[in-house]
């Protein structure tokens, strides 16, 4: 009978760990994944809302347009940018409601933005230059307020519709993981992630997000100035959106890699060098966007 009572009592306490266990990852998750991407701790007690990037006019909320001006865009460009790759990018933009087009650094002589700011980019290395570029650019006054970053090689292949929300694909514990089954020891890229992974935890940042995947990124000049040099790593999108923890929607990375692959009836495409000179991805950018843009001179 002793021993009865004891197996009862050692299957009742088992069922209420099991159940106190899974309550608390419950909890848990709510908090990583609905709370903190909403908010952010002050230096007080309690959380407050950062100021957000707005919708630009033209975007559609809830189906009405925003009464927000719409928006600027900005390339950072390298002194010898390729650029072909662009051209078609500045083709697609007529798919993207915007007021200005910015380059800045790089020149290129045969493609004219409403602005162009060329400037000496300083650093030892790819991210520096990119990053010292931003300085640049979020100083200018005539530059919106909110912005849009586009690379030389983002295709905004429909017209876009709806609320502009920027994009995540996975936590960055995910995209390390992912990384580790094609090389256990990460190469440089992937040990730049482990850094930014680990910078970002220690900035109290629980779960951080991956937005390194390679589509438009809805920017604010003075949230830009107070987060981008906290970490030291390359990751400038995963730094920004983490540190400021804006608001985001799931969307896979649109990168093309291999010469075989055209996505599906794709919003957004972005492809590497090879890729678009002597991919189908390539060759399918170009028949969409035949006819030439207002920045071709």
């Amino acid at each position: 009978m002793n021993s009865r009572k004891v197996g009862y009592k050692r299957d009742f306490l088992k069922l209420f760990g099991t159940l106190f266990y899974d309550k608390v990852k419950m909890i848990k998750w709510l908090f990583l994944n609905i709370v903190l991407p909403h908010a952010t701790f002050s230096s007080t007690f309690g959380i407050r809302n950062p100021p957000q990037p707005g919708p630009a006019e033209g975007f559609l909320l809830k189906g009405k347009t925003m009464p927000r001006k719409l928006c600027d865009i900005i390339y950072i460009l390298r002194e010898n940018v390729d650029s072909e790759e662009l051209r078609y990018s500045l083709r697609s933009l007529k798919n993207f409601p915007h007021r200005k087009v910015f380059f800045i650094g790089g020149q290129p002589k045969d493609l004219k933005p409403d602005v162009a700011v060329p400037h000496k980019q300083l650093g030892d290395c790819k991210w520096e230059l990119i990053r010292s570029s931003m300085s640049k650019a979020v100083e200018l006054d005539e530059l919106t307020d909110d912005f849009f970053l586009f690379n030389d090689d983002f295709f905004v292949m429909k017209p876009f519709k709806g609320t502009f929300v920027n994009y995540i694909d996975k936590t960055l514990e995910d995209r390390i993981a992912e990384l580790r089954q094609v090389n256990r020891w990460l190469n440089q890229y992937g040990r730049t992630v482990l850094k930014v992974n680990e910078e970002l935890k220690a900035l109290g940042i629980w779960c951080p997000k991956n937005f390194e995947v390679h589509l438009p990124m809805l920017m604010n000049k003075e949230l830009v100035k107070t987060s981008i040099y906290k970490c030291s790593s390359p990751q400038m999108r995963s730094i920004y959106g983490n540190i400021n923890r804006i608001k985001v929607v799931q969307h896979a990375d649109v990168k093309v890699y291999d010469l075989e692959t055209v996505p599906e009836d794709p919003d957004f495409l972005s492809t590497n060098d090879t890729t678009f000179r002597e991919g189908k991805v390539g060759e399918y950018i170009r028949e969409q966007f035949p006819e030439p843009s207002r920045f071709e001179v």
